[in-house]
């Protein structure tokens, strides 16, 4: 075929039982060709809602060019047999780039995997470089959350980080099956677009809740500091914590921060309500008023 590289060539002896030229079907497993998802996030001015317009990224480095093909493309991880180097033919050229408008893509289940087949023929070039749309979803529902992983530590200045959190449902305008990938993240202030972070997303089946890290909050400082320790015995030991949060934000913010927690442990006191994540984590939420500090305080007990 037009195309095709000659080196390495496959050559197939083949006995038929009638004469004259025959169609062959041909299946095979060829390197240089892959895919990844890419996504283009749009918070709005509020920073609760998201439009979330959804890529795929097909490159073709097989030295074989497939027209009028029917791309489809399987999401999910796939166990292959370990293949060394030396027995792989890398074809290293520059890569041209080609774009194709955005295109329905038709989505299923196969096995424990999900297929997204192009609903339309499309051609793919050797060396090229396809991008293909996927699908489109507005007015998603979003939470902004503040978090804090604390050390248990004297340590200043330390900031909390910032990510949005959704469910991926029908009911929230979404409600399919993420194929792995990159998120970028844009928030429009009504004049202008502008990239406020990236993120990867993994695999993510419907109804399941989805989170993307954003980056850090510039105008929430954080002070941690270890105020007392007292030994008990040689097994028991008391620690009282105290964190400070600052808020130079013109508007009110809460802080979620986690503490991680090690052997036996009892808290014995807090000035601020906390919940019991799992046996080695708890978290606070600390409420902050506009231009104003707040403080975390709590006792506990270690025993080794």
């Amino acid at each position: 075929p037009e195309g095709l590289l000659t080196k390495p060539t496959l050559v197939w002896k083949v006995q038929s039982a009638k004469s004259g030229k025959q169609d062959a079907k041909l299946t095979y497993q060829t390197s240089g060709m892959s895919w990844e998802a890419e996504y283009v996030a749009t918070l709005n001015k509020d920073d609760n809602k998201l439009d979330l317009n959804a890529w795929v990224n097909v490159s073709n480095n097989s030295g074989g060019t497939f027209k009028n093909a029917n791309l489809k493309l399987m999401a999910g991880d796939i166990n292959k047999a370990y293949v060394s180097a030396e027995d792989i033919y890398i074809q290293r050229e520059m890569i041209k780039s080609a774009y194709s408008p955005p295109t329905d893509m038709i989505e299923k289940k196969f096995f424990e995997y999900h297929i997204y087949e192009v609903a339309n023929k499309t051609d793919l070039l050797n060396n090229e470089n396809k991008q293909i749309g996927m699908f489109n979803a507005n007015d998603i529902s979003v939470k902004k959350i503040l978090t804090y992983n604390s050390r248990g530590s004297n340590i200043e200045k330390q900031k909390p980080s910032v990510s949005i959190e959704f469910k991926n449902s029908k009911e929230n305008n979404l409600g399919l099956p993420i194929p792995k990938g990159i998120v970028r993240i844009y928030k429009d202030d009504g004049e202008s677009v502008e990239l406020v972070g990236e993120d990867n997303v993994d695999h993510t089946a419907k109804n399941e809740e989805m989170e993307l890290m954003i980056g850090e909050a510039f105008d929430i400082t954080i002070d941690e500091k270890v105020v007392n320790s007292r030994k008990i015995s040689d097994k028991v030991r008391e620690i009282e914590y105290e964190i400070e949060v600052r808020n130079s934000k013109d508007e009110d913010v809460e802080v979620e921060i986690n503490r991680q927690l090690w052997s036996n442990w009892e808290v014995l006191s807090s000035n601020i309500d906390y919940v019991k994540e799992n046996n080695n984590k708890i978290s606070f939420k600390v409420k902050v008023g506009e231009n104003d500090k707040n403080k975390l305080t709590y006792k506990i007990r270690f025993v080794y």
